[in-house]
């Protein structure tokens, strides 16, 4: 947010800042405000000065030749194209040397023979100007505006800005008088202005003298309440409603301290009466919204909206409603989304005549999540999402319908509405100097501790050796004796607390399976040759149903892939949303760990990463359509694409998928796991190839999946490499009995190998004849490993290949001879041809 540094020494004396910004910079960084940048405004050679002669330009028709006194003397020959001033008039004299908006610095020149010693500024040219307002005519000052004086110091247009970011549990202090409040605390100066609310109970009878100081001031219209209603049909989402009528108003530009005060934080200035409520948000701390009065229909009401009913926004913006959105409507129609943003049918146009003025308190949890469901985001619904005590609101709404007054004419209404649910009071908080002692770990002087709660506005009362405090009513952060003690080590300084070398004292523990498992597991695939990927447990549900599901609009054929390949789950999966997410690209809890390492995989590219492995082992979370219950479940994720290539190694064609399941082989064999068999399956889920896809079994079970993704989602992703996936289920690891290891005899006699060659149709699953060849050699047969794959024009003209398989072979009791060796070759080669669809080479 950003704060005025003139706006905020109204409120506390900072005129020693002026000149040394960076000091209060620090103050701030020091007390837990970041300040991310400070800017100082400053527009020079910018003169109020008088027209004293105005006479036609020599060579030109449309332009004019003036002389305008500056002061002390100086008259300045200025050429000017404007039509809308006379004799007389005070206007802005930009001399050589300023440097307006755009930038457009001003020059003496010659135009059409004549010098210009400056230029008469417009509205636009200062870059003040309202979209409503004719941009060509010249700005003319009141009469009283003095001759020579500078004119940014006559709107307090220089100023220094400081961009501070607030963190979210500090609401009190998204206002210039919150951050004075906090500065007075800070610096310890007083404030120059009563604190809001600090009237209590007899708030009523404050206001009633807060008007009469100025007879101008005093409401004299009629009462709003014979005019309007106002029903309040949920109170416990609306605590406090106040709303006030200012008859007879004229809507037009806004004054122009209001506009440079405005444009100086970054906001547009409309109108004057949007220029006040704005004004006093960024002011106060309240936000207000102003209703053109003749177009509500007989009364207000705050409730919930209707479903399906629409809405069109200020900004122009149609929305749906869904019946969960708390509203501020009249008898026919929405007005405004509370605490969010107003309405285009009753707001404030040029020709508003009569406005209500509304000052309220919404609770915060329902404004963000309809700021969220709608995607919108205004500084009403920042302020309100946080907290906004509902102490002063009605003050506040009382000291905009003068300034109202003030600048838009008008009768303020001898009445207003004042709904109040009272809030529970601040809890008084016990705490003891051990206290501070135990949490900070140094000795601390307990006086001074109650001097900074007392700095905070908090109520201190001691009884013996029992202290309460009690928080101000705007500090909503402000709960638990911890809270106080953060502050006093806040405002102490964190850098006064001794430094200590900390030891974890809880590691874990041998009988902590998943965290055993988990460095298990990145060990074996770092040595891989794959990079750990750690992933948020949202993500975006747009993404992940476009990822896992393609195009499908059918439920059950998208529960039907939530867990392809893994069995027993994929009939009960349903996905969990996130009920008041952060933003749209986290508002589900993710089913499968594929979506999110597809997104690293895609961004490595981008920047250039053609080649890469990664792994990720996370959790997946899901509901059961039968029970509602939430399941968690562990997951192991691989993702490769592209072929590393050097001087020696020329593999840019290998499929990746090769890759991933040779590491998934050597996973399992690294747990032991030596009883698995690739398989493949009818179902593919869209994201994988329907043709390079298997399924992952263990003693029986699914337990993962492997694939290449599918051309089409490469083609979509542009995506120009080869990529493969997989994902497994390794609560089964965690689960699984490992199998009792027995130490075996090594055998005395020597290895023999012997290769075999066959004819191998190029459909038909090369692991079939592995395994029918263990099964006819026996326990002589120690391995069996395919080391060439041969094609030549005959054999893809007969739709086969050649594989050659090398049997390694050894006997526990005899040495194998060549005799033996033929004989089991001979068994092979004739069961093999008998029961596969094989040929011997």
């Amino acid at each position: 947010m950003k704060f005025s540094l003139n706006y905020l020494n109204n409120f506390i004396d900072l005129s020693d800042f002026f000149n040394n910004p960076d000091e209060l910079r620090n103050k701030f960084s020091s007390c837990g405000f970041e300040v991310e940048d400070w800017e100082e405004i400053k527009l020079s050679h910018l003169v109020i000065a008088e027209v004293k002669q105005k006479k036609a330009h020599p060579s030109a028709d449309r332009l004019s030749l003036c002389q305008v006194h500056s002061g002390k003397d100086k008259v300045h020959s200025i050429v000017c194209g404007a039509t809308n001033f006379k004799e007389g008039d005070k206007v802005v004299l930009a001399l050589p040397g300023a440097v307006l908006p755009g930038p457009f610095e001003i020059k003496t020149r010659k135009i059409r023979g004549e010098t210009s010693e400056g230029m008469l500024a417009s509205l636009s040219e200062l870059g003040l100007a309202q979209e409503e307002e004719d941009k060509e005519g010249i700005l003319i000052l009141p009469k009283e505006a003095e001759v020579g004086m500078d004119f940014a110091s006559y709107i307090k247009l220089n100023d220094i800005i400081f961009d501070i970011d607030i963190t979210p549990n500090r609401a009190d202090c998204l206002s210039h008088f919150g951050m004075a409040r906090e500065l007075s605390c800070i610096l310890n100066r007083k404030l120059k202005v009563h604190s809001l609310g600090s009237s209590g109970k007899k708030e009523k009878n404050f206001l009633a003298g807060y008007f009469s100081k100025s007879e101008k001031h005093s409401p004299s219209g009629p009462p709003i309440q014979k005019r309007l209603g106002v029903e309040i049909k949920q109170p416990k989402l609306c605590p406090r409603y106040t709303g006030r009528a200012v008859y007879g108003v004229e809507v037009k530009a806004s004054p122009l301290w209001l506009r440079a005060y405005l444009k100086n934080l970054g906001l547009k200035s409309i109108n004057n009466i949007v220029d006040i409520t704005n004004y006093f948000l960024v002011q106060w701390g309240q936000p207000l919204h102003a209703f053109d009065l003749d177009l509500l229909k007989e009364k207000i009401i705050v409730d919930f909206s209707k479903k399906d009913e629409k809405f069109q926004t200020l900004d122009n913006q149609e929305v749906q409603l869904t019946g969960k959105e708390l509203c501020i409507r009249d008898k026919n129609q929405v007005l405004a989304l509370a605490g969010v943003i107003g309405g285009m049918s009753s707001g404030i146009q040029t020709e508003t005549k009569n406005i209500f003025v509304e000052s309220a308190c919404f609770e915060p949890s329902q404004v963000r999540r309809t700021s969220k469901r709608f995607n919108i985001d205004t500084d009403s619904s920042y302020r309100f999402s946080r907290g906004v005590p509902s102490e002063s609101t009605l003050e506040i709404l009382n000291k905009s319908v003068m300034l109202i007054q003030e600048l838009a004419g008008g009768e303020i209404s001898k009445d207003e509405y004042d709904f109040w649910e009272r809030p529970a009071k601040p809890t008084p908080i016990e705490i003891q100097e051990k206290d501070l002692d135990r949490r900070l770990g140094m000795s601390l002087s307990f006086s001074k501790f109650q001097n900074w709660m007392e700095r905070l506005n908090c109520h201190i009362q001691t009884e013996k050796e029992k202290t309460t405090v009690t928080p101000p009513f705007f500090r909503f952060d402000l709960k638990i004796k911890e809270d106080l003690i953060e502050e006093y080590a806040r405002l102490e300084g964190y850098d006064k607390i001794p430094e200590t070398i900390s030891y974890p004292s809880d590691f874990p523990k041998p009988d902590q399976k998943e965290y055993i498992l988990s460095s298990r597991i990145a060990n074996v695939l770092v040595h891989e040759g794959f990079y750990q990927a750690i992933n948020h447990s949202f993500i975006s549900e747009k993404f992940s149903n476009s990822f896992l599901y393609s195009s499908s609009t059918n439920e059950n054929e998208k529960n039907s892939f939530l867990w392809p390949g893994l069995e027993g789950q994929e009939n009960e999966a349903r996905h969990i949303l996130i009920q008041n997410p952060l933003s749209s690209e986290y508002n589900m809890m993710r089913v499968s760990l594929m979506p999110s390492l597809f997104k690293n995989a895609q961004q490595s590219i981008r920047h250039g990463c053609l080649q890469g492995r990664l792994f990720e082992v996370g959790k997946v979370f899901t509901t059961s359509k039968k029970t509602s219950s939430y399941r968690e479940y562990a997951r192991l994720g691989l993702m490769a694409w592209g072929q590393e290539e050097s001087l020696w190694k020329k593999n840019k064609d290998r499929p990746c998928v090769y890759d991933l399941k040779t590491a998934l082989n050597t996973f399992l064999e690294s747990f032991h796991i030596f009883d698995y068999e690739w398989i493949s399956s009818e179902e593919t889920p869209p994201f994988i190839h329907p043709c390079q896809y298997m399924v992952l079994k263990v003693q029986g079970k699914n337990v993962a999946y492997i694939g290449s993704l599918n051309p089409i989602y490469s083609e979509n992703h542009k995506i120009r490499t080869n990529m493969a996936l997989a994902e497994m289920d390794i609560d089964f690891l965690i689960n699984r009995k490992a199998a009792k290891q027995t130490f075996q005899q090594l055998s005395p006699f020597p290895i023999v190998e012997r290769d075999l060659s066959l004819l191998i149709p190029k459909d038909f699953p090369t692991d079939n004849i592995v395994k029918g060849i263990k099964k006819l050699t026996g326990s002589v047969c120690r391995a069996v490993k395919i080391f060439d794959i041969y094609e030549d024009e005959r054999t893809i003209k007969e739709g086969v290949q050649s594989v050659s398989f090398r049997l390694t072979l050894q006997s526990d009791t005899q040495t194998l001879t060549e005799e033996h060796l033929k004989i089991l070759q001979d068994k092979l080669t004739k069961e093999l041809t008998s029961q596969y669809p094989v040929k011997l080479r």
